[in-house]
């Protein structure tokens, strides 16, 4: 189940959506999406180098805190294949 309530953050410039994403759990948010239509400075798995023209394609992170249990790990394998790829 997910939450009923999350924040949302569009931007249409960031150096990174995972380093937004480390301030806003600084602050304390529990719930929230960042998204950018460009990344400055992305960063892939195994420190690749993450770039995408701006508009191309989906950047974003997001922290979703999800209860533990079966229906939990139901929704987590219904996630996109692409968004779990190397």
């Amino acid at each position: 189940m997910l939450p009923r309530t999350f924040s949302l953050h569009p931007h249409d410039t960031l150096p990174s959506t995972q380093d937004e994403a480390h301030r806003l759990l600084a602050t304390g948010e529990k719930d929230f999406v960042i998204s950018a239509r460009r990344q400055s400075a992305g960063r892939g798995r195994r420190g690749r180098i993450w770039e995408s023209p701006a508009g191309a394609s989906l950047l974003c992170s997001l922290r979703l805190v999800m209860p533990a249990g079966p229906a939990a790990a139901a929704l987590l394998f219904s996630l996109p294949p692409a968004s779990l790829a190397p």
